[in-house]
């Protein structure tokens, strides 16, 4: 039996997944006080105790909240020990198969490895677990995945409706239903966007490589590298640009060097704006527990402690995002009920209030791109729009260029000035960057 329900919010999603199973993951955004308060409750749906409250099996909003072990290959084998008495790794490689997670990507650290490479292995694990499981919920999967990956959701889906096993699936508001549809079911679409005050940017590579060594501790994992084609790229793009491009292809470590996080192994990469030159910010999309044990106002004092004004100038811009907030949703009554934005700093209600503050802090900072990693996960697609409507109005009145890297083309169609296309090169680990618009 399948049940689908859509949620407006994400709290509203954990506020169901609490009332059906009795459990939810701590809330990082409810702060120390209360996070700490659900440990108890947290812990004790974690026992191995596989009670007839307990069979059942979630795959969170945030994949990484169901996996345990360093690498893929573990993970999987230890399931198939506790479903079905088997923990061959070869055994286990046939698991993670299915979901295309390949030999060379089962050694991997988990850590390393994409967003929807980490659902892949979650859906991977439900698929081993499900003898001993009764019902299934999954959260959010299109936010992670890509189209081309929905026919193993599918696939996930159809087995555990064959095994009459339940199936819930917790969808934001406008995502899209993936029971019937293809791998094709979500196209580029090119369109007039409603953002009209664009901004140039420009970027350029040149031979660009990233180089991940061999290692062989704690355990072997193979050496690794990514090659960006063409040899040089030098193009203008207009703000905000789409990103796009399918799990596991490399888009992750492209917004890593972007951002300076990690350095090119060989060649040069540079991003310029109006004659600002340097790395991009880049609020990732897991990256909300940057606020954990703090309130907003404390967090953007502590990252501008020494430099006041800005911090001010901080606060300032949170408080006008949260002002066109409120401006934008005061004739829907429904979104006006949800307490969107909370009047108080001090005090932290939603996910896309966090979104805001941290995205605050980065526009401050004043670097040369903004890069919004899937800021779609966790909200609908309404309020998706809305968040990308407001940021990009006060980025570009900041000389700010906006960058977004997401699975849902369609959501972003009206709000886009530029496409980037990420695909997989003719040539092993080579990756090829297209400008679509």
């Amino acid at each position: 039996m399948i049940k689908t329900t859509h949620f407006d919010t994400y709290e509203d999603l954990l506020d169901f997944l609490d009332k059906e199973t009795g459990f939810t993951p701590p809330r990082i955004i409810e702060g120390r006080q209360m996070f700490l308060s659900k440990f108890n409750k947290w812990f004790f749906n974690f026992s191995d105790n596989y009670s007839d409250k307990q069979k059942w099996k979630c795959i969170f909003p945030d994949p990484s909240l169901g996996l345990s072990y360093p690498y893929p290959i573990d993970e999987i084998s230890v399931a198939a020990s506790l479903a079905l008495k088997n923990n061959d790794k070869s055994f286990a490689q046939t698991f993670l198969s299915i979901y295309h997670l390949e030999e060379k990507i089962s050694k991997r650290q988990t850590v390393t490895l994409s967003g929807g490479e980490l659902l892949l292995l979650c859906f991977a694990k439900a698929h081993t677990l499900k003898d001993i499981t009764d019902k299934i919920f999954i959260c959010t999967p299109t936010q992670w995945l890509h189209p081309t990956k929905y026919e193993l959701l599918q696939s996930l889906i159809k087995l555990y409706e064959d095994s009459k096993k339940e199936i819930h699936l917790l969808f934001m508001e406008g995502e899209e239903s993936v029971l019937n549809k293809t791998k094709n079911n979500n196209p580029i679409i090119v369109t007039e966007s409603k953002i009209k005050d664009s901004i140039p940017w420009s970027l350029n590579f040149k031979d660009l490589m990233v180089q991940f060594d061999e290692q062989t501790f704690p355990k072997a994992s193979a050496a690794n590298k990514i090659k960006y084609t063409p040899y040089h790229f030098d193009n203008e793009l207009q703000s905000p640009t789409l990103l796009i491009g399918d799990n596991g292809v490399g888009k992750s470590v492209f917004v890593k060097l972007l951002a300076g996080i990690i350095n090119p192994t060989k060649g040069e990469l540079t991003v310029r704006c109006l004659g600002n030159e340097g790395y991009g910010r880049v609020l990732l999309q897991d990256s909300l527990d940057q606020l954990f044990g703090e309130t907003i106002d404390n967090h953007l004092s502590r990252v501008f402690k020494y430099d006041k004004d800005r911090g001010k100038k901080a606060k300032e811009i949170y408080a006008s995002m949260l002002e066109a907030l409120r401006d934008k949703v005061k004739d829907d009554v429904y979104l006006r009920t949800k307490k969107l934005s909370a009047t108080d700093s001090n005090f932290i209600e939603t996910v896309l209030q966090v979104k805001f503050a941290l995205t605050a802090e980065r526009i401050e900072s004043k670097p040369p791109l903004l890069i919004l990693d899937e800021p779609d996960w966790c909200l609908s697609k309404k309020l998706t729009a809305l968040f990308i409507e407001i940021v990009v109005v006060i980025a570009h009145k900041n000389q700010i260029p906006v960058l977004i890297i997401t699975h849902l083309n369609s959501w972003y169609s009206e709000y886009t000035n530029s496409i980037l296309e990420f695909k997989k090169g003719k040539e092993n680990n080579t990756v090829e960057v297209l400008k679509i618009k």
